[in-house]
């Protein structure tokens, strides 16, 4: 799952003038200061190594240098990252839970849900739609929704 969110953001940030997400030795850093999304910016730990560990200063002041508020993506069992992190002063924690579902674990969306592509004009529903959902600004969706959906890569239902 890492690995396919981490090919998600490397092409959707190479459509994103301004954004950069690069492979490092054990960490990829992603970089859009458009988007004031912490997770939006800063490494991201594949190995709990003393190398990612010791890259983190250097990555952290990027971001800072960037002016995007940084934050740090470990998985389950990364304590020496974590621990690294908190030495550096970012505190905070959050879980956030993987979108992944099992077999059986899909149920048919109800009669009156119709689950289409989205078009051209849908684009502001949509925004809109996202913003409520999580909780932005509807503004920060609209910046998604133009690269997003000139991508040929991506698809958006």
């Amino acid at each position: 799952m890492q690995r396919a969110l981490e090919s998600t953001f490397e092409c959707f940030y190479a459509a994103l003038a301004g954004a950069w997400f690069e492979r490092r030795t054990d960490l990829t850093v992603a970089l859009c200061p458009r988007f004031p999304i912490p997770q939006c910016n800063g490494p991201w730990i594949i190995d709990d190594t003393d190398a990612a560990v010791d890259a983190l200063p250097a990555v952290i002041a990027e971001v800072d240098a960037a002016g995007a508020r940084p934050w740090v993506q470990t998985r389950t069992g990364h304590e020496r990252t974590r621990r690294a992190s908190e030495e550096l002063g970012l505190t905070y924690r959050e879980r956030i839970p993987g979108m992944a579902i099992g077999p059986g674990e899909l149920v048919e969306a109800p009669a009156e849900i119709e689950i289409a592509l989205i078009s051209e004009g849908d684009r502001d529903t949509t925004a809109e739609i996202l913003a409520e959902c999580f909780e932005a600004p509807k503004q920060l969706f609209e910046e998604f929704c133009g690269p997003l959906g000139e991508m040929d890569e991506a698809s958006w239902y």
